[in-house]
């Protein structure tokens, strides 16, 4: 690569991961407790770029996005949470179901 486009293609970047660091920050002040704010690679993701460009962001949590970048930890209590609460969801929402369509037959 030319070596005069070569340092500022490096600073571009580096500007470009700060400042989406620092929208993730303004968009949930915890986020730096779940993703290394260290690993510049996180900040490059194609996915938050497109989510701090989108206009309509109803239902998507930034926390979703960054999930596979979380430690493993932190994946595992949000998996058993997520886990805990389908089970709780299927049981009232099936249980529900056989309870309504359950018909008595007596002979």
């Amino acid at each position: 690569m030319n070596n005069y486009i070569e340092p500022l293609l490096i600073e571009g970047r580096k500007n470009m991961v700060e400042y989406i660091k620092t929208l993730l920050y303004k968009e949930d002040n915890s986020v730096f407790e779940y993703v290394d704010f260290d690993e510049d690679s996180i900040f490059q993701d194609p996915l938050l770029f497109a989510y701090f460009n989108s206009s309509n962001k109803a239902g998507v949590n930034i926390k979703n996005l960054l999930f596979g970048y979380m430690n493993e930890e932190i994946q595992q209590k949000k998996l058993k949470f997520l886990q805990i609460n389908m089970v709780e969801y299927m049981s009232q929402t099936l249980g529900g179901l056989s309870q309504k369509n359950q018909i008595n037959y007596s002979i």
